[in-house]
């Protein structure tokens, strides 16, 4: 269905748990998407210098941007089952973003020069 036919049978209180669901979904997948589109920039912050291994950035990567898509889908099927969890399926991308964004933009100087002393 249109999204705007889902939106006037939610206004007119004409509606099942599938059909708020998925309008839901379509405003909460662009959030998930916009939130693994800064991983990537989680490599060049755990490898800085051009000649440090690429493999652990590259695989930690990886494993946050699954565990996102598990938690996606996780969350849009439990929507579909309980409604009221619909707030909650709107602030975890935005929490996951803010913590993406919190990592790439904080300066930890003690744990690069607890880095440095190991590497030398």
């Amino acid at each position: 269905l249109p999204t705007s036919v889902i939106i006037s049978k939610i206004r007119s209180g004409n509606f099942d748990n599938t059909q708020f669901a998925e309008i839901n979904n379509r405003f909460i997948n662009p959030l998930y998407i916009f939130c693994i589109a800064f991983l990537p920039l989680l490599m060049f912050k755990l490898s800085r210098k051009p000649d440090d291994n690429w493999l652990v950035p590259i695989f930690f990567v990886s494993i946050c941007g699954f565990i996102v898509k598990i938690v996606e889908i996780t969350l849009s099927n439990l929507l579909i089952a309980n409604n009221s969890f619909f707030i909650f399926n709107y602030l975890l991308p935005l929490l996951i973003t803010l913590i993406i964004l919190l990592f790439l933009y904080i300066e930890n100087s003690r744990i690069d020069r607890i880095r440095n002393v190991f590497q030398t």
